[in-house]
């Protein structure tokens, strides 16, 4: 299995391993927020990875979102992996997925979520597309191409 690393694009670019359980940050808004790492079985017996991100609010965590960094599934025809990444900037957050797969369902090859943090310390989706066919494509228009 490859190592996989979490990559925070941090104001000035900090890079942070997978392993560490809590990576704390500021927003350009003044709010902060805390990602902690976390390995879990899966069902097929191998391990997941994930994070788990939450708004701090006096010191106590508000769980906002998780994403999964590696993660391993099958059905009785396929085998799927999934590779994940996270970027920050500023109020803005962006995860990565890249989609790999062994067999012969069709899947995207890829996903990116865009987040803005809000005056209020919130995250606000504002994007959400797959890579599928070439080219980039909004999850609400998926039906207009399917079937993939």
């Amino acid at each position: 299995m490859k190592t996989v690393f979490l990559l925070f694009n941090v104001l000035l670019g900090v890079q942070i391993l997978v392993g560490q359980q809590d990576v704390i940050f500021l927003s350009g808004n003044g709010y902060s927020y805390s990602i902690s790492t976390q390995t879990q079985k899966n069902e097929w017996g191998s391990k997941d990875t994930l994070v788990k991100m939450y708004r701090l609010e006096n010191g106590v965590k508000k769980y906002l979102l998780t994403h999964y960094l590696y993660r391993y599934a099958s059905d009785c025809n396929n085998t799927f992996t999934d590779i994940g990444t996270i970027e920050y900037f500023k109020d803005r957050i962006i995860f990565k997925t890249q989609y790999l797969q062994k067999g012969s369902d069709p899947i995207p090859e890829a996903q990116q979520q865009i987040y803005n943090i809000d005056d209020r310390g919130r995250l606000l989706l504002v994007s959400d597309k797959l890579y599928m066919k070439g080219k980039w494509v909004n999850t609400d228009d998926i039906m207009k191409i399917a079937p993939y």
